[in-house]
């Protein structure tokens, strides 16, 4: 019966961590709108056309990466928030890297469309669209449980008293992550070859 319930839905996303994954989501939003408000300011300055002369040589170079490195790059935001899940700095440092993570994303593809309109749209597809919309939903499982297991230890260091931890509590939160990741890899492995044929096909960067 308890494996049966430490592998169903609720091993995933438990009840008690729905408020955080709420939190989460709600801040990726907001750093999502701060960005893409803000993209328009960065680029009527005249200081994009600069900036996205020298990034985009770097998206492209990103489809030639070895598949290890690019999955790398593409689990820092989980990796990050998971590592964070064993301090109590992760109460205020996983809800920071959750704005990040939306403004970072949605500077990006807003800035592209401003600069370059359709092709640009075209790229953010490529580059964000796709990856985006899998890896951010993973981002914000791994976040909301390494945000729950921070405030866990700040009510222990603390001596605020808390609700019982289950059995399975260590275990599921390593299965969330380990899930978590194989998705990544699996998203890694499309999206690499999807990458190098789209940029290469693009005569915005060819």
């Amino acid at each position: 019966m308890n494996k049966r319930r430490f592998l169903s839905g609720s091993a995933i996303l438990p009840r008690s961590h729905v408020p955080a994954y709420t939190l989460c989501a709600l801040l990726l939003a907001l750093g999502i709108l701060s960005g893409t408000f803000l993209s328009a300011g960065f680029v009527e300055s005249g200081g994009a056309e600069g900036f996205m002369a020298g990034y985009l040589p770097t998206l492209r170079s990103q489809g030639q990466l070895g598949l290890a490195r690019y999955l790398m790059m593409l689990s820092r935001y989980p990796l990050l928030a998971f590592l964070l899940g064993f301090s109590v700095l992760g109460a205020v440092g996983i809800p920071v890297l959750c704005f990040a993570r939306g403004f970072t994303l949605a500077f990006a593809l807003s800035t592209l469309t401003r600069l370059y309109a359709g092709s640009g749209a075209l790229m953010g597809c490529l580059l964000f669209g796709v990856v985006s919309a899998l890896s951010v939903p993973v981002f914000l499982l791994v976040a909301s449980g390494a945000f729950c297991s921070s405030v866990r230890l700040g009510r222990v260091w603390f001596s605020i008293p808390a609700p019982a931890e289950p059995d399975n509590g260590a275990r599921a939160y390593l299965f969330r992550f380990f899930l978590a990741m194989l998705l990544l890899l699996l998203l890694a492995i499309g999206e690499r070859a999807a990458l190098a044929a789209g940029l290469a096909s693009l005569p915005l960067v060819s």
